[in-house]
């Protein structure tokens, strides 16, 4: 990744409602609208199994795999099939996700899974490795991590489905698949998330952590020591002139052991602390995460630095920081050459204004 995300399209739509064991079609959980291979079927959604060479088999006590259950097949010539066909979307782009639980330690998964999205080429998952968890979503008892499989997949006609195939090296697991549809956010916004570069640890250690179904991206780190010594600084570079609103964000619902955090924000910004152990407040929503403002910082030099560290000895959590600008002061040149149009219409209005 880059150290910087500039952001232009990840407002997620969609109303976060979880209705766990129903035989639905469909359910949104935290915006991505979800299809798992137990469900039923309704106007909105469907799961459906081909069988021509094997039949699908069922297991129904994984805690790793969404709702405890999946669906397998043997590798063979690409007759069996699992389809999940969601209805009745809206047009535009969409992100595309699915999870498969945890690989057994027999490693007789595919690495070659071949999912299609609306008859497009496949696209091979390794199944024999954990999800990387982008997206995390909790199905009311554990957090399943996805592997997001497009970000860009165009629906015009109301209809998206994705396929998996038999035609792999070795067992197809068919599970969950999740979608999402991305909505612009105000030009200019950017985020540093606490694995990416842009973001450094001085002091001490931030311990990283997956599979946080409620954190951005579904990580987050911890501070190990408990102390205000162990600094997480984000730092944003190469930006225009201009203030900036400063957001954070963390576990949406909190989290019991962890305390005050304190974010220093450079460019006159200030200290602002908050109480980790209760979710951010939504003054921003960002890939249907909540972010709490922190403060506002005129930047002068192109350069804005966030510091993060415990208000006590306590844990606090490292996640994701974004900045969205306010106001841009204009570069000089383009200064120059307003003030210089501005001049020379001065003067065709007293000319005018002579004859």
């Amino acid at each position: 990744m880059t150290a910087r995300r500039v952001i232009s399209a990840v407002l997620a739509v969609g109303l976060c409602v979880f209705c766990a064991g129903e035989a639905q079609g469909t359910i949104v959980v935290n915006g991505w609208t979800l299809i798992d291979d137990s469900f039923g079927n309704d106007a909105n959604g469907t799961f459906a199994l081909t069988t021509v060479d094997t039949t699908w088999g069922a297991t129904g006590t994984e805690p790793n795999d969404w709702a405890n259950n999946f669906r397998w097949n043997a590798k063979g010539a690409g007759n069996d099939k699992a389809t999940w066909t969601f209805l009745n979307l809206p047009n535009g782009t969409y992100q595309v996700a699915v999870s498969y639980g945890t690989p057994h330690a027999g490693n007789n998964r595919a690495t070659d899974s071949p999912y299609s999205i609306n008859g497009g080429p496949a696209v091979l998952v390794n199944q024999e490795t954990v999800a990387a968890g982008i997206p995390t979503l909790f199905d009311g008892s554990n957090n399943i991590p996805f592997d997001t499989i497009s970000t860009n997949t165009m629906v015009t006609g109301g209809t998206l489905s994705v396929v998996l195939t038999d035609a792999a090296n070795e067992y197809v697991i068919a599970d969950a698949v999740a979608i999402r549809m991305p909505t612009p956010l105000p030009p200019g916004t950017v985020i540093i998330d606490q694995n990416e570069p842009g973001f450094t640890v001085s002091g001490g250690t931030f311990v990283e952590q997956g599979a946080v179904g409620d954190a951005y991206d579904g990580d987050h780190a911890w501070n190990q020591s408990q102390s205000p010594a162990d600094v997480g600084t984000y730092l944003f570079t190469g930006l225009a002139g201009g203030q900036y609103d400063v957001y954070a964000t963390w576990r949406q619902n909190g989290q019991g052991n962890v305390g005050l955090a304190d974010y220093l924000v450079s460019d006159g910004g200030g200290l602002a602390t908050v109480n980790q152990f209760n979710g951010p407040a939504n003054d921003l929503v960002l890939n249907t995460y909540n972010f709490e403002k922190l403060a506002t910082a005129t930047v002068a030099d192109g350069n804005l630095q966030v510091d993060l560290n415990a208000a006590g000895n306590n844990f606090i959590l490292a996640d994701a920081v974004a900045i969205v600008p306010v106001t841009v002061i204009p570069e000089p040149m383009t200064m120059l050459a307003v003030g210089t149009a501005l001049t020379g219409l001065g003067g065709y209005i007293r000319r005018r204004r002579r004859a």
